[in-house]
């Protein structure tokens, strides 16, 4: 059916590594896990880097003070996107919200293309 990798990605860790259905708790962790990610952190960092760089928004200022507050609203903005959307939400519509790669077929691929 789906395709799971046997082991959790430290960069995505939405990926799916079984196909059992997660509890409420379980999903509470993939939260966690996705607001702290390496990849959350490293667009948070970028973010707030092209922030420090337009001055955007004005009132954070210059300089280190200034970049860390940019820093820290991004990983809030994103940490309050995925509660709502990993955990909240799915709980509450009953859906898994991880992602089940599907295994690429370049046969099928390469002949679909005109």
């Amino acid at each position: 059916m789906f395709y799971t990798i046997n082991r959790k990605s430290l960069f995505f860790p939405d990926i799916a590594t079984s196909e059992e259905r997660l509890s409420t708790g379980d999903k509470f962790k993939l939260f966690v896990d996705n607001s702290a990610s390496l990849s959350a952190l490293v667009g948070a960092a970028f973010s707030a880097g092209i922030g420090q760089a337009t001055t955007y928004p004005h009132g954070y200022r210059e300089g280190a003070e200034g970049y860390g507050k940019r820093f820290g609203a991004e990983m809030a903005r994103n940490a309050s996107s995925e509660f709502f959307g990993t955990f909240m939400l799915a709980s509450m519509l009953r859906e898994d919200p991880r992602f089940f790669p599907r295994p690429i077929r370049l046969w099928a691929a390469a002949s679909s293309t005109p």
